[in-house]
């Protein structure tokens, strides 16, 4: 039988109570070999267990089981060793039933259970120990240390002779704020203060004011473009999960996902150009014989800037 989780294991206790009950249910079958497998993504674990019939009247006592219960997403029987279909397993409109009358003495069966998990599930279950300031910066790439572990192995090893996470997520903040500062031209942002103060300004000779001072910030700009359309550009180039990839490298076993803008954005500028971070999301396994990951990720900042300086360049400034 599975042993009862003990207290302290959060959702997953939870998560897989309706997991005993199934087990319990299925003690005549002597079930073993259960693996857990979690996919982060799609937000699901799949436990398999191998079910062997007895010969004998035991199985007879409860000719159909009862095997739903919420979360419960999906049931199947293999036959072993063909690996076919077994007609065992029964959906209906009250859920799916184990029909023991359609089991053969001594016959094996791979029973695999579906069942929702959420990833804040998942995230209870590891450790993440990130380093928030860089451990090396070197030849302006500052290096970041990357780790995630699994937690409460033994609990964990009494419940499952296998366990697997795909795809977990470690998510990672890079400051940009300081790279931001001292590469966007002043010119740049009192354009974009004149434009912000002309937008929110009703005093008519105000208003003349700084039409009269934009036009003057238009002359002495070397080429004319619409600040949107360089705002769309600068967000485009830097910002995007493809476009920060150029700029990063992340070191197996990590994998990189994607990135995208934090919350808060660059002060001093009037619209939501810069973030001050950019949020990096990067994917792992884990398992019983990898119950650690740790990787390097590498954030090459003078080539971000050197690439910023030369986009403002390029457009006049």
């Amino acid at each position: 039988m599975i042993p009862e989780l003990t207290s302290g294991i959060g959702l997953f206790e939870s998560g897989l109570s309706v997991m005993q009950k199934v087990y319990k249910l299925l003690d005549f079958a002597d079930p073993e070999g259960r693996n857990i497998t979690f996919s982060y993504s799609t937000e699901e674990m799949e436990i398999t267990t191998l079910l062997s019939i007895p010969q004998g009247p035991k199985r007879w006592v409860k000719n159909k089981i009862r095997l739903h219960y919420p979360g419960i997403k999906n049931i199947s029987l293999k036959n072993l060793p063909q690996f076919t279909d077994s007609n065992a397993i029964i959906m209906t409109n009250e859920g799916y039933y184990l029909d023991t009358g359609k089991l053969g003495d001594d016959e094996k069966f791979l029973l695999t259970i579906k069942h929702e998990a959420p990833s804040s599930l998942m995230r209870d279950l590891i450790s993440v120990q990130n380093s928030n300031i860089p451990m090396n910066y070197d030849n302006g790439i500052e290096e970041y240390w990357l780790s995630v572990a699994l937690k409460k192995r033994d609990i964990l090893d009494k419940a499952f002779s296998g366990f697997n996470i795909y795809g977990f997520e470690n998510h990672f903040t890079i400051n940009i704020h300081n790279s931001v500062a001292t590469t966007i031209p002043q010119t740049f942002i009192k354009r974009l203060i004149n434009i912000s103060k002309f937008i929110h300004t009703t005093d008519r000779e105000k208003m003349h004011k700084i039409a009269f001072e934009r036009l003057k910030q238009q002359k002495e700009k070397k080429k004319q473009e619409d600040e949107r359309k360089i705002i769309m550009d600068l967000r485009n180039g830097f910002c995007t999960s493809s476009a920060f990839l150029k700029f990063l490298k992340i070191d197996m076993p990590f994998i990189y996902k994607e990135a995208h803008p934090g919350k808060n954005y660059y002060e001093t500028i009037p619209f939501d150009v810069f973030p001050k971070a950019m949020e990096v999301i990067s994917a792992t396994n884990i398992d019983f014989d990898h119950p650690t990951s740790e990787g390097k990720l590498s954030f090459k900042k003078i080539t971000f800037e050197d690439n910023i300086k030369t986009f403002f360049e390029t457009h006049g400034y």
